[in-house]
């Protein structure tokens, strides 16, 4: 609230540095000492300010399992990636644990004015906006593969390779929202390839894989939302607003009613997090597998080269065979709801009925000030009055 101008320099009053009364014509002192009283009370109102206030929190999921709620303790694949039961190799993969955890930091960060005139606080609106803070995510996975071949239908459910592998998957970064977080990991180990039993009129051959495997983990926050509260401090009585940031960018509360003067307590109720986990296991292999039943087949794949084959066959592939192994469920990554977090107070003023204590000066102070403007009121009135008769 500004203070009413009553009094203004004039020319005659700038020798003495003081204020004289209302330019234009000459105020009697009553009216002065009503100017002097007017001004000492009005100027006891603090102006509003427009406030920041922010409130920080995290959303800590826990460790889940990747398998979901309930589900499986493990995954399984298996089928054939080249030929058959005759001549062919299958691979054999297994998802042994697998876990996922995060954690979301924030805060809330309010811009309001922290006084408002009781004329104008049925409508009192206000700015939230969410700012993200050091967050993170991370996937652990224990798993393994087997493959097998299959020759001539002589040889039968041979092991070409048989291991156990792990997949660490972290990821660093602002908990913003809405957005989605990625990351990778992946097992490579050297081609491997093994020679068949051979023994005179018998069987030879070779099988062999070239592979790699994948794990492509998806972290997405949606939003955070939640409800703020005020609370009148006198008559408790309570305001409720819900919010949400969803779409990024501040979001507004408006036409909140706090048509009661004095002090409005504000906090926020039931936060949430909106995020998800997802992970997708690929594989990409190379097969080949060959051999002949006889004396000197040669190349399985070259029937032209043979000398006392009976019998012979192979099967490879040009181009790398892509598989999705597993694909594991959406998991509810936003933690535990956060039931309370502080935010901040306004003031409803009615200036018509009191000021509010903390504003009024001392009675001292008001007697002390109204006395020496009186007297000030009093030696101008009466200079005035000595100019006019000369």
């Amino acid at each position: 609230m500004h203070s009413i101008n009553f009094l203004a320099r004039t020319p005659a009053s700038r020798g003495l540095g003081f204020l004289s009364p209302c330019p234009g014509g000459e105020l009697p002192l009553a009216y002065c000492l009503l100017a002097v009283v007017a001004m000492t009370l009005t100027s006891s109102v603090n102006a509003a300010l427009i406030s920041t206030s922010s409130s920080s929190l995290t959303f800590n999921s826990g460790v889940q399992s990747l398998f979901g709620i309930g589900g499986s303790a493990g995954f399984h694949d298996s089928g054939f990636l080249i030929g058959d039961s005759d001549t062919g190799i299958e691979y054999h993969a297994r998802l042994d644990t697998g876990t996922a955890r995060s954690s979301v930091t924030g805060s809330v960060r309010s811009t309001y004015d922290n006084k408002v005139n009781l004329a104008t606080a049925a409508s009192y609106g206000f700015s939230l906006s969410w700012q993200g803070a050091s967050s993170s995510f991370r996937s652990d996975v224990g798993a393994g593969i087997r493959f097998s071949g299959e020759l001539l239908g002589v040889i039968n459910d041979f092991t070409i390779f048989d291991g156990g592998y792990s997949l660490n998957i972290g990821r660093s970064f602002s908990g913003s929202v809405p957005q989605t977080v990625i990351g990778s990991d992946s097992f490579a180990p050297a081609s491997v390839s093994i020679s068949l039993p051979t023994g005179g009129i018998g069987v030879a051959g070779t099988a062999g894989v070239d592979f790699s495997i994948i794990q492509n983990a998806t972290f997405r926050l949606t939003s955070v939302g939640g409800t703020v509260q005020a609370i009148h401090k006198d008559s408790g009585t309570r305001r409720v607003a819900p919010f949400s940031f969803a779409i990024g960018g501040p979001y507004g509360i408006t036409d909140l009613d706090l048509s009661l003067a004095g002090i409005w307590d504000f906090n926020f109720l039931d936060l949430t997090l909106a995020a998800e986990f997802s992970s997708l296991f690929r594989m990409a292999v190379n097969p080949f597998i060959g051999g002949g039943i006889g004396v000197f087949c040669g190349d399985p794949f070259n029937p032209d080269d043979n000398f006392l084959c009976i019998e012979e066959g192979g099967v490879t592939t040009n181009n790398a065979i892509g598989v999705n192994l597993f694909s594991t469920p959406t998991l509810n990554m936003g933690g535990s709801r956060i039931n309370s977090l502080a935010g901040f107070s306004v003031e409803v003023v009615d200036p018509f009925v009191s000021t509010p204590p903390a504003t009024v000066p001392e009675p001292g102070t008001i007697v002390l000030t109204i006395s020496g403007f009186a007297a000030l009121c009093t030696m101008l009135s009466r200079r005035n009055s000595r100019r006019a008769n000369g």
